[in-house]
């Protein structure tokens, strides 16, 4: 990643495959928070995305609140990518898929959160399916609820092991975990030992991340 105040040196850089940005370092610094704040802009994004090949469809368990007033917008809105929610509550996944959207109140704005359908937890086919076109899969089900999505997503890393995948699945856990992260360990045994047998186990320790994040 190369960042300076001088653009025909950032262009050079992105002309060689670096991944830029122009800042004006006497204003702002290049002190952390402010980088990590620019790598969340437009113009970091799509870079990333493009030199990493993210995908742009994700799953996401879970339509409430962080499901869908942060996911959704995130993913879909600001981020173009086509998301979907698996819930349980089949009157909400009803609504949903009439519309193919969903409003989101922003402030005094009302936006409008479209490419997304959503999925019934018992539907384990449609999650499956939908498991193997995405690399990006997201818990936003309560940390106390997170081992209930263990069966579905052994089920996938089988289904990707059969198809000889050998890009990394992401699981991303939006469920504000303690400090100590124990919850990500104990989700990583658990899964491992629902996969049983030591190939899926072995794939999946090389093909499979684990992340944490704080709404």
């Amino acid at each position: 990643v190369f960042v300076d105040d001088v653009p025909e040196f950032t262009q050079r850089a992105r002309n060689k495959g670096m991944i830029t940005t122009t800042v004006n370092t006497a204003e702002v610094g290049l002190k952390d928070n402010f980088l990590l704040n620019e790598l969340l802009t437009g113009e970091w994004r799509s870079q990333v995305r493009d030199k990493m090949g993210f995908p742009k469809k994700a799953l996401v368990f879970g339509m409430g609140r962080v499901g869908r007033a942060h996911l959704g917008y995130y993913l879909a809105y600001l981020n173009g990518f086509s998301v979907t929610f698996v819930d349980k509550h089949q009157e909400r996944i009803d609504e949903l898929n009439k519309r193919r959207a969903y409003d989101l109140k922003k402030g005094d704005e009302y936006l409008k959160i479209s490419s997304v359908e959503a999925v019934h937890l018992d539907d384990q086919e449609a999650i499956i399916r939908t498991g193997l076109e995405s690399n990006l899969i997201f818990t936003a089900v309560g940390p106390t609820k997170i081992h209930s999505t263990i069966p579905l997503i052994a089920a996938i890393i089988e289904a990707r092991f059969r198809q000889d995948r050998q890009d990394p699945l992401h699981i991303i856990f939006a469920e504000n975990f303690s400090f100590e992260q124990s919850e990500i360990s104990d989700f990583r045994m658990a899964l491992e030992r629902a996969l049983v047998r030591p190939e899926l186990i072995s794939y999946a320790q090389n093909k499979l991340a684990l992340v944490s994040t704080i709404i």
